[in-house]
C-alpha cells in the first residue's frame, strides 16, 4: 500500500464512513485533514486560529424539513454560516426524503472540506447522520454564548455582516475524492459561495484563481450535469456580475450502470475588489425574459445499433415486454440506426417542431413581439459506452445575454404497463424510453418559454424570472449575499411589475430563500 494510499485509509476510517473522504493539497505538500470535528483518535478535537466575533454568539437551529428538506437546505446552512462565522446545528436532515435519510456521502464531503479550509469544525458530519452541528472557527469559541435550547429554531439575527477577518489562508489548490459517482456539481455548489470570498480576501498577493479537483459524478439523477454547469451556471454567473469562473471535464461518472467515476476541475477567481469586499448585487428585477436566438442541442449516448440485444437493457428489461406481439412503432425503419443517431433526428425534429407551435412569442426587450424562430444547432454529440448513460441538454441563448437550460437524463426503461409503452418489442422499448427522454427535455424547454401563468386577474403578476427553474434556486444564495448590509435603488411606482412572480419559484428555491433569512436575517430581502 503506497503512502496516498495509507492516508486515504485513515481519512475515511476517522470519518466513521468508508465511501468518501477528502484532502487539501498545497503548493509543496499534500496534507489530508482528519474528519472534521474529531482527532485521529476519533475523539472531539479543536483547531486553531479561532474567529473573534464581535457580541454573544447563538448556535442557529435550523430544522431539515422546512418546505424541500433536501440536501440544497444543508449545503446553504453550511455555506453561509461559513461565510458568516455563525454557528449552526440542523437537526432532521433531509427528513422529508423518502427512503434513507441524513447526509449522502456528497453532502459529507462538502462540509468536510469547507470546515477544512476555514479552520471550522463538525460535531456528527458523518453519512447518516440525522444531525450535526457545524462551527465555522474553534468550538469553545462559542460553547460559553450558546444559550439556545436542544431542538429549537432560534431567532433569526436583525442583521448579520459578513466576517471579513481571521480568515485563514487560501491555498491555490484543492482535491475532493468521493469513492462513489456522488454529484461533483452538488459538492462545488456547496464550496462556492465561501470561496469565492475568501479567496479574495486571502492572503495571496495573485489574482490566479484558486484551482479545486473533484473526484465523483457528472450525470447524477437529481443534480446539475456537468454540462449544464458549464453552459449554463457559468455563463449565467458572469453575465449577473460574479468573477471569472472555468470548468474542465477530465472524464465522465455516471449514476447509472458500471461504477466509473469522473473528474472535473474548477478554476475559481476571487471576487473583485469592492467595498468590503462585498458579493455583487445581482439586481434581476432589471432583466426580463428577451427572444430566444438560438438553441443548441447536446446528446451523450452509446453508438450502440437499436436493435442489438445490448441496446434493450438487462435480462430484467427486456422479459417485461418478451410476450408482446403488436408494434405501435415501425422499428425497421430504424434498423441500422445507433442510439446516439436516433436521439440526434428525433430531438433535433420534436424541438423544431415545438418552436414552431410556439412561434418563440417572447418579448424582443422594446414591448414588441418576436416572430421569428431560433437557429437549432448540434454543440455536442458525444458517443458514451453504456446502454444506461444517455444524456440530453437544450440551451436557450437569449438576446439578453442570459441562457436557458433543460435536461433529461436516463433514468430506466419504460415499464410495460406505462401508459405509452403497450404491445412494443425488444426495439419499440428502446425507442419509447428514447422517444420519452426527448419528449420530456423539449417539453420543459417550451413550458420554460411559455410562462403559461398569467395575471390572476387583480393586476398583481410580476414577472417571468429571467433564468429557468433550476438556475434560479441555485441564484438565491448570491442574490442575498449581494444585499448584505446594502440597499437596492427600486421604482417606487411600478409595484407589480418590478417583482418576480412567486408562481414560478419552486420548492427549492423558497427553501433556499427561508434559509437566508434564518442566518442572513428576516429582512434581508427588503434591503
Amino acid at each position: 500500500m503506497s503512502v496516498n494510499d495509507m492516508l486515504d485509509k485513515i481519512a475515511m476510517v476517522m470519518s466513521g464512513q468508508t465511501s468518501e473522504h477528502f484532502f487539501t493539497k498545497g503548493t509543496k505538500s499534500a496534507e489530508v485533514n482528519m474528519a472534521p470535528g474529531y482527532d485521529r483518535h476519533g475523539k472531539p478535537s479543536s483547531v486553531t486560529n479561532p474567529a473573534s466575533l464581535d457580541g454573544p454568539i447563538t448556535i442557529i437551529h435550523i430544522d431539515g424539513r422546512m418546505l424541500e428538506g433536501g440536501g440544497q437546505l444543508v449545503r446553504n446552512v453550511v455555506a453561509l454560516s461559513a461565510l458568516t462565522g455563525l454557528p449552526i446545528t440542523i437537526d432532521n436532515i433531509r427528513g422529508n426524503r423518502q427512503g434513507k435519510t441524513g447526509l449522502k456521502g456528497s453532502h459529507a464531503a462538502a462540509i468536510g472540506f469547507i470546515a477544512g479550509i476555514c479552520q471550522g469544525e463538525v460535531v456528527d458530519g458523518h453519512v447518516g447522520s440525522q444531525r450535526m452541528t457545524f462551527y465555522p472557527r474553534k468550538r469553545e469559541f462559542y460553547h460559553s454564548h450558546d444559550r439556545s435550547e436542544p431542538n429549537q429554531i432560534s431567532p433569526a439575527p436583525q442583521q448579520t455582516k459578513l466576517f471579513n477577518s481571521d480568515v485563514p489562508p487560501i491555498k491555490p489548490e484543492y482535491k475532493i475524492h468521493q469513492h462513489t459517482a456522488g454529484s461533483i456539481s452538488l459538492v462545488f455548489q456547496a464550496l462556492y459561495p465561501y470561496l469565492v470570498y475568501a479567496s479574495s480576501l486571502s492572503s495571496m498577493d495573485t489574482k490566479e484563481p484558486v484551482r479545486v479537483h473533484i473526484t465523483g459524478g457528472t450525470n447524477v439523477t437529481f443534480s446539475p450535469s456537468f454540462d449544464y454547469i458549464n453552459q449554463v451556471l457559468v455563463p449565467n454567473l458572469r453575465t449577473l456580475g460574479l468573477p471569472k469562473l472555468n470548468v474542465r471535464l477530465h472524464k465522465r461518472g455516471w449514476s447509472t450502470g458500471p461504477k466509473d467515476l469522473g473528474s472535473v476541475t474548477f478554476d475559481v477567481y476571487p471576487l473583485e475588489p469592492l467595498e468590503s469586499h462585498w458579493f455583487p448585487i445581482l439586481k434581476l428585477h432589471e432583466y426580463r425574459r428577451t427572444e430566444v436566438t438560438w438553441v443548441n442541442i447536446t446528446i451523450l449516448a452509446p453508438d450502440i445499433n437499436i436493435q442489438d440485444r445490448e441496446a434493450h437493457g438487462s435480462r430484467h428489461d427486456r422479459r417485461k415486454i418478451k410476450h408482446e406481439k403488436h408494434h405501435t412503432y415501425d422499428s425497421d425503419m430504424y434498423s441500422h440506426w445507433t442510439i446516439r443517431e436516433y436521439l440526434e433526428d428525433q430531438c433535433e425534429k420534436s424541438l423544431r417542431k415545438a418552436l414552431k407551435g410556439l412561434n418563440n412569442k417572447r418579448p424582443s426587450g422594446d414591448g414588441d413581439e418576436s416572430t421569428s424562430e431560433p437557429t437549432i444547432q448540434r454543440h455536442l454529440s458525444e458517443a458514451t459506452h453504456h446502454h444506461t448513460h444517455i444524456y440530453i441538454l437544450l440551451v436557450a441563448h437569449m438576446s439578453n445575454g442570459l441562457i436557458l437550460g433543460t435536461d433529461a437524463l436516463f433514468d430506466g426503461y419504460e415499464k410495460r404497463d406505462s401508459r405509452k409503452n403497450r404491445n412494443r418489442d425488444n426495439s419499440d422499448n428502446t425507442i419509447a424510453t428514447l422517444d420519452n427522454l426527448v419528449d420530456s427535455c423539449v417539453g420543459r424547454l417550451v413550458e420554460e418559454l411559455d410562462g403559461s401563468k398569467r395575471d390572476d386577474g387583480n393586476g398583481n403578476a410580476g414577472y417571468h424570472p429571467v433564468v429557468d427553474v433550476h438556475m434560479r434556486d441555485q441564484l438565491v444564495i448570491f442574490e442575498a449575499l449581494g444585499l448584505v448590509n446594502r440597499s437596492v435603488e427600486r421604482n417606487e411606482s411600478s409595484v407589480g411589475s418590478d417583482v418576480e412572480d412567486q408562481r414560478y419559484w419552486s420548492l427549492h428555491t423558497r427553501t433556499a430563500r427561508w434559509v437566508c433569512e434564518q442566518i442572513l436575517g428576516q429582512d434581508i430581502w427588503n434591503a
